[in-house]
């Protein structure tokens, strides 16, 4: 797969895009990037307000949005609710994995359900308000030699977490009062502001793989000692993971790349690519707006750009997969929103 092949599947994805999202699958956002700067190291000069004052540039902040230049990575594709639903289940059938969708309410129904079901591991994807707003992944698994579960939240933003205090201090006492003992990952992993949700699903889904190739049980304050392990995070990582040598947790349970899995080195290959940002900063000053656009080269890794694009084909391939019911079985604490799949393809036949 090459820069060309990823830019394709982006660009399929759109022709299937409108009647997913008519279905409550998918949305769909414009992939720009906003932070604030310090514009001064960028002027190199005072900036005139008026004919007898100035601002002083170490006061002059403003906004930077950045960009592709290249058009087909100028979208990204949003896996909502039910698509993640739709993709646990999927995951259920090809690795025997468990994924699910839950709220920091519903934590006392999860557990419930994963030991009524005598789950030794198991994900769960935190939707904190909305099902469009931010996700967080949050992994659950028995302690060695124990009865009682552990949890890690691994959220994408690390020490930026989106998210109120009283919303994590909710998860937190949910989880307590059910005897779970809970880390909090605080590394910023996430390389773009509209990821979570596909980043959440990933994440879990390579955890609970490498969960389970593993010959020895681990309890989390031994495995996670300031980081996570590299098999679990080497798809959204901002920073570079030192591990060349390491095989794709991913292709070894692949009934197609099992016998020859990727290396580290060759799925950034393919995945990270040179690019071309454009870069608009943009400031209030009394009396006009200072905007001035530049360029960069630089590089992105765009699995989760791709992968987005990726689950929408596979889904636009059989959207009635799972019954309207089998999703629902993947929420925990609430239910879909919208009608049963029986109206919607009446009106949105593929």
């Amino acid at each position: 797969m090459t820069c060309k092949d990823i830019a394709g599947v982006i660009t399929d994805a759109a022709y299937q895009y409108e009647p997913l999202h008519n279905l409550g699958f998918f949305d769909r956002e414009e992939n720009v990037q906003k932070s604030t700067c310090d514009l001064s190291p960028l002027l190199r000069q005072e900036v005139s307000t008026t004919e007898n004052s100035t601002i002083p540039l170490e006061r002059l902040r403003g906004v930077r949005s950045s960009r592709f230049a290249d058009k087909r990575f100028s979208k990204i594709y949003i896996p909502l609710a039910r698509a993640l639903a739709y993709m646990t289940l999927f995951y259920k059938e090809k690795y025997n994995i468990d994924i699910f969708l839950s709220t920091p309410e519903s934590i006392h129904q999860l557990v419930k359900h994963a030991t009524e079901n005598r789950l030794p591991a198991f994900g769960t994807i935190i939707f904190w308000d909305q099902e469009k707003e931010h996700t967080s992944p949050l992994l659950f698994k028995k302690r060695a030699n124990s009865i009682s579960w552990e949890a890690v939240l691994m959220d994408s933003v690390g020490n930026q977490f989106p998210c109120s205090n009283g919303c994590l201090r909710l998860l937190h006492n949910n989880l307590l009062a059910n005897g779970v003992i809970l880390f909090i990952n605080r590394k910023l992993r996430q390389a773009d502001d509209l990821s979570c949700h596909t980043d959440s699903l990933i994440i879990l889904r390579n955890a609970l793989l490498d969960i389970g190739r593993r010959k020895k049980m681990f309890d989390f304050d031994h495995a996670i000692q300031g980081r996570l392990p590299h098999q679990w995070n080497y798809t959204s990582q901002i920073r570079d993971i030192d591990e060349p040598n390491m095989t794709i947790v991913r292709d070894t349970y692949s009934t197609k790349k099992r016998d020859c899995p990727k290396k580290k080195r060759e799925f950034d290959s393919i995945y990270k690519q040179k690019t071309t940002i454009e870069e608009t900063f943009s400031a209030h000053a009394p009396q006009h707006l200072l905007s001035f656009t530049s360029t960069r080269e630089t590089e992105r890794n765009l699995y989760l750009l791709y992968k987005g694009a990726h689950m929408l084909s596979k889904i636009g391939e059989n959207p009635t997969r799972y019954s309207y019911d089998a999703l629902n079985g993947r929420c925990i604490g609430f239910e879909l929103a919208g009608e049963p799949f029986s109206f919607f393809t009446k009106r949105f036949p593929f």
